[in-house]
């Protein structure tokens, strides 16, 4: 029977998904989560406007990519350039997804 099963999935070479975390920041306090002894006691990092831009550059050569999340244990609207930058991703790759994580 397990012969009968397709076997021929297709493999991915490029994540769907893509999340990102552009500053090392959060402003609130959730239970479950160590950001409060963690990273809250290293000094403020963010992405650099370069590697966002390399980010963008290999995210329009895949034709896999769908979707791109502002978010990965942090406050992304804590980053002064999140919103001209979800500007400059719509307007790289208009037919993907955009979300955010608040």
């Amino acid at each position: 029977m397990l012969s009968m099963l397709k076997t021929d999935i297709k493999k991915s070479k490029f994540p769907k998904i893509v999340v990102l975390q552009t500053i090392n920041r959060c402003n609130c306090a959730c239970l479950m989560c160590p950001y409060s002894y963690t990273v809250a006691n290293e000094n403020e990092s963010r992405m650099s406007e370069e590697t966002f831009n390399n980010i963008l550059d290999q995210l329009e050569k895949e034709d896999e990519f769908e979707s791109l999340f502002f978010a990965f244990q942090n406050e992304p609207l804590l980053d002064p350039r999140i919103i001209e930058w979800a500007k400059k991703f719509k307007e790289r790759l208009p037919n993907t997804r955009l979300e955010m994580v608040s």
